[in-house]
């Protein structure tokens, strides 16, 4: 294990699993040196893993993100997305931010504005975009963890570069409450 801070780690270092977490935080051209010492193993079945928030959607001079995550997606040969299985309806969807569902200020008991982000993340559900059932962290859980991946672009077989898009609403580890608090 290295950490990419200095170009001596990053220099120094060359594996056949690469991740790479955060890397809309790491300047373009560092993440391609640790790509291009990851080139040892590209016979031998080498993964690169890039992890991070999408931090910026500006463009370059080539119509290309500059965020190396956005930039990666638009690139790779193949895009994968996950979609959830609602256990209520049976149907599969892609969780989207636009289905949180959380009660207006007008709906709260005693309308108190200083505590109303906090009262309404709370009680913030996931509602089915195909049966408009209300899910909790539990639901939320069943429908990721009974999901399937959808190819959006290219050929999974045959792709050298699979970009998996998911959003922190499949996280298992944050609840909705967390999710929407930041919002």
């Amino acid at each position: 294990i290295a950490g990419a801070e200095t170009s001596k780690n990053r220099k120094s270092v060359n594996s056949r699993v690469t991740f790479i977490d955060e890397a809309s935080e790491i300047k373009i051209e560092n993440i391609a040196e640790i790509i291009e010492r990851s080139k040892t193993y590209a016979k031998y079945n080498r993964k690169l893993y890039l992890t991070s928030t999408i931090v910026h959607d500006d463009l370059d001079s080539s119509n290309l993100p500059i965020d190396p995550l956005l930039k990666f997606y638009h690139t790779a040969e193949c895009v994968v997305h996950w979609e959830a299985k609602c256990r209520f309806c049976n149907t599969f969807q892609e969780l989207k931010i636009e289905n949180v569902k959380y009660p207006l200020l007008s709906e709260m008991p005693n309308k108190n504005e200083n505590i109303y982000a906090s009262w309404a993340s709370r009680q913030s559900k996931y509602e089915c975009e195909h049966c408009k059932k209300k899910w909790n962290d539990s639901d939320r859980e069943y429908a990721i963890n009974h999901g399937r991946k959808k190819i959006i672009r290219g050929d999974e077989e045959t792709a050298i570069s699979i970009c998996l898009r998911i959003s922190s609403l499949y996280s298992n580890f944050l609840p909705l409450q967390m999710i929407v608090s930041k919002m």
